[in-house]
């Protein structure tokens, strides 16, 4: 009988204290408008090395799957040969990394 009165004053005050309820399409539009950047103002500012390698990487998730490893020096590989040996040849593992990186911190790969 107690617990019955508790849970009955519980209800009570929770009733009492609700907010009201949020949609989800009003709660995507407020996450929308509250990220400070979108992808593609972060892809617009990158030097064209990077957005070259975030191409092969995304190319690479949807053909392997977005669960698969990929090296750096896969990337560079696919790289070079997507820019026609043109851009990347001399770029180095660590550079590539650093371009990596990058993306990764720009929130762009994971």
């Amino acid at each position: 009988k107690a617990l019955d009165a508790c849970t009955e004053k519980w209800l009570e005050e929770v009733e009492a204290d609700s907010y009201p309820l949020v949609k989800l399409p009003e709660m995507m539009r407020a996450i929308r408008e509250g990220m400070p950047t979108r992808h593609s103002e972060n892809i617009r500012g990158l030097p064209q090395a990077a957005k070259v390698i975030l191409c092969i990487a995304v190319s690479l998730g949807k053909v392997w799957g977005p669960t698969a490893a990929v090296s750096i020096a896969t990337l560079k590989k696919y790289a070079c040969q997507a820019t026609q040996h043109a851009m990347l040849d001399e770029a180095s593992l660590g550079q590539i990394t650093n371009l990596v990186e990058m993306l990764m911190d720009s929130g762009l790969l994971t």
